[in-house]
């Protein structure tokens, strides 16, 4: 009997991952994605199988940015409907669609974009570009209640706003000082700072799973350089240092690694590279002359990346870190970052 039971549970394995049995998504890591395989810019749900995927919405706009939040049960969005950008949730398998931001009613911003989730998955902050100044601003709304509160003002376009690990400080850019820089704030808004104050453009700020760090792009050497420094601005490491193009900074979850693009390989193509924060022995987890890697996201656990990548077709693909081993999922990808989730 238990031998019987093993075939079929081989069986149904085999069979799920060629797309003929429907995969348990709540089982398996997930990706979403954007695709324009039907026709125009639809979310996407995928596991590791390249077979399996299971179409989110159904919009006659456009959909993008997707975020799993942290318990991995809703996915947050941007979509184009009734002529404007609004933030979305829905559950992972796309039922249960609801707009959060619903244009403002009062018609306050037409775009509405960048949601990211609180760590502990009650709100959800975003930017949005108003239609009284065109400048950007950032809000946070709570899921639940869609009470929102507006976190930033003019002077300035407020930007890619993200959580500390706590939840109780958000990092974003501002150009309020002439040139975009890297600030904080509490969740509240309060007491904004300007950690970067360099007159070249800082961007892509995150926090290092600790939350003891913050690394981010810089343009202060000529070119994109990527750096790190404490959360009050002191210590400021620059971690890698070539004549190419490095950008798009993440941390590995543990803490000691970060990931980042770079051109220095093959030109205008860009590959995904792993180093130290110090920028010690950087190695390329990518290596294609004829596609350029853009945008990516690595799993909790530090085992796989998922990325975008362009070249003759724009593909989802996912690399598993422990062999380096490179798939592609879906050859129908939009260049918008994939979230993977756990």
């Amino acid at each position: 009997m238990k031998l019987l039971f093993s075939l079929l549970s081989i069986i149904l394995f085999f069979f799920s991952c060629q797309g003929i049995i429907e995969p348990s998504f709540d089982s398996l890591k997930k990706i979403v994605f954007v695709s324009h395989i039907d026709g125009n810019r639809e979310l996407y749900l995928t596991d590791y199988c390249s077979n399996n995927l299971l179409r989110l919405t159904y919009n006659g706009g456009q959909d993008g940015e997707p975020r799993f939040s942290p318990h991995g049960n809703i996915i947050a969005f941007n979509s184009f409907r009734n002529n404007k950008y609004d933030i979305f949730i829905m559950d992972i398998n796309g039922h249960k669609l609801r707009n959060l931001t619903l244009s403002d009613e009062n018609h306050e911003s037409l775009f509405m974009a960048r949601p990211v989730f609180s760590p502990n998955g009650k709100y959800i902050v975003y930017s949005a570009t108003l239609l009284s100044d065109n400048s950007t601003q950032i809000f946070r709304i709570n899921i639940l209640t869609q009470e929102k509160i507006r976190l930033t003002n003019p002077p300035g376009n407020n930007d890619c706003p993200s959580f500390s690990p706590t939840g109780d400080e958000i990092l974003f850019t501002s150009t309020r000082d002439g040139n975009s820089e890297i600030y904080i704030m509490t969740k509240a808004g309060q007491n904004q700072q300007n950690l970067t104050n360099h007159d070249s453009s800082d961007v892509c700020a995150s926090f290092s799973p600790d939350g003891s760090k913050i690394l981010f792009e810089s343009h202060r050497s000529g070119n994109g350089d990527i750096y790190t420094m404490s959360v009050n601005g002191s210590n400021l490491i620059r971690s890698t240092n070539h004549p190419s193009w490095d950008r798009n900074p993440l941390y590995m979850p543990d803490n000691s690694y970060i990931c980042f693009v770079s051109w220095r390989d093959h030109g205008a193509n860009q590959d995904l590279y792993i180093t130290d924060t110090y920028g010690g022995n950087p190695i390329a987890l990518t290596n294609d002359p004829d596609a350029a890697i853009y945008l990516y996201d690595i799993s909790s656990d530090g085992k796989a990346i998922a990325y975008i990548s362009r070249g003759i077709t724009t593909s989802l693909n996912i690399i598993e870190l422990k062999n380096s081993r490179a798939q592609m999922i879906c050859e129908n990808a939009v260049s918008v970052r994939p979230d993977i989730y756990p």
